[in-house]
């Protein structure tokens, strides 16, 4: 089991769950339930057999740290329909949130087909702060289902139209009017915005089944991708820079993911890189292949992170180098951790820190619960945990620190960020 330090907060703090995480041996946390079940590894090393270039068949062992302190401070908990994680807002001067209200989405409504259901749906914002209960902003009710991200301005929403047609509108942070930026007759679904407001997006006609990928730059320029075969495109996914963007080409029975440039149809044709995913999916396999990039999770400037039905697991693809790498069986959901190129990644009992190295995967864990982590404002992830029909979020901050031999533990005051070395070796829980 590893070492635990408990600190028991003052009520005086009247329930401020500051808690300070070391990635070294120590723990030290508050009573609140958002630090209930914190687990951290003892000091261990992962001892790595990587392959040097000049010596192909010889592995080399080599040390790689994971040193980090972590603080995580409750932002409180929002009501919830049971199944829609929020969309949190980034590079935004405050903290918001959204989330799916009224009735939870049908699998129609999920999958992008004709449907006039969802009447009640609706999509409530919050203003959330460190240390208060989240103020709710604005909710807007009626057939409006949440969609996939946001940025600094607010957060994509999905109209569901009694013709059966679907709009994508941006709900402003700050309470205002939905802006209605795609509105016809299409059933036009699946959207993502990036922070210059270039929107990529799937669109197909009422009595059609196969969608075509849409990308609107941020000024304003149009373009579709035509195809001679019969692909449907979806859940679109744009780059932070906006230079490239991912998608899912479905086909018979098979899809690929698909990578590309977004500077005109001709642009993405000549730089598209493909991956076969599976020669055995639906449409509902499809939805979760790429279901885990939603909120602004699972994507970086160079690499995708997709769910394998047949694997069971997380696979993050990068396709400058045609290489894909295997999370842990059973992760459901990744978010990059700031800019450090380390991944938190969710499974259906933890929360994990993991670093990609050149021949697997070193993980460390954080939470002995399933929070689930999302960018947030500022670099740092706003983590979240479902609870019945309430989701308790979180703020949590990690900084990266050199590896140092012989430092001791130092006591910490609450809200003290401290920092112990440590070079884990593998997961604890399977030693």
């Amino acid at each position: 089991m590893p070492n635990k330090r408990r600190f028991i907060q003052p009520p005086a703090l009247n329930g401020l769950a500051v808690v300070v995480l070391l990635l070294s041996g120590c723990v030290q946390e508050s009573t609140t339930r958002v630090s209930r079940r914190m687990v951290i590894p003892g000091g261990d090393t992962y001892e790595v057999a990587e392959r040097r270039e000049d010596l192909p068949d010889t592995p080399m062992i080599t040390q790689t740290s994971m040193a980090s302190a972590i603080s995580v401070v409750s932002m409180g908990r929002i009501p919830y329909d049971g199944f829609t994680l929020p969309v949190c807002s980034v590079g935004s001067e405050e903290q918001y949130v959204a989330t799916q209200s009224g009735s939870r989405p049908t699998l129609d409504m999920l999958l992008g087909r004709n449907t006039s259901a969802g009447g009640d749906a609706g999509v409530t914002i919050y203003r959330c702060q460190e240390g208060a209960a989240p103020e709710e902003i604005r909710s807007h009710i009626g057939r409006v289902m949440l969609g996939r991200n946001g940025n600094q301005d607010g957060c994509l929403v999905e109209r569901l139209n009694p013709d059966g047609s679907r709009w994508i509108g941006l709900a402003p942070w700050d309470g205002g009017d939905i802006s209605w930026l795609v509105r016809n007759a299409n059933v036009n679904a699946f959207g993502w915005i990036n922070k210059d407001g270039s929107l990529v997006y799937s669109s197909r006609a009422t009595d059609e089944e196969r969608f075509q990928l849409v990308v609107r730059m941020s000024d304003s320029d149009v373009w579709i991708l035509e195809e001679d075969l019969p692909y449907s495109w979806l859940h679109p996914t744009l780059t932070p820079s906006g230079k490239h963007l991912f998608a899912l080409r479905l086909g018979d029975g098979f899809a690929d993911l698909a990578w590309g440039g977004v500077d005109g149809e001709s642009d993405f044709k000549a730089t598209v890189e493909l991956h076969r995913t599976s020669d055995r999916v639906d449409a509902l396999r499809a939805w979760r292949t790429l279901s885990g990039t939603s909120g602004n999770a699972g994507v970086t400037e160079s690499q995708l992170t997709w769910f394998s039905s047949e694997l069971r697991r997380l696979v993050l693809w990068t396709p400058s180098s045609r290489t894909t790498t295997l999370f842990p069986e059973g992760t459901l959901a990744a978010s990059p951790d700031g800019e450090s190129g380390r991944w938190l990644i969710t499974s259906e009992t933890d929360l994990e820190l993991a670093a990609v190295l050149k021949t697997t995967v070193a993980t460390s864990l954080v939470f002995d619960d399933p929070w689930t982590a999302r960018p947030g404002t500022d670099g740092d992830a706003i983590i979240m945990l479902a609870s019945g029909l309430e989701i308790e979020l979180a703020r949590l901050q990690t900084r990266e620190f050199e590896s140092t031999d012989g430092l001791s533990i130092p006591s910490a005051e609450p809200g003290d960020v401290t920092t112990v070395p440590k070079t884990p070796r593998g997961d604890p829980r399977r030693d």
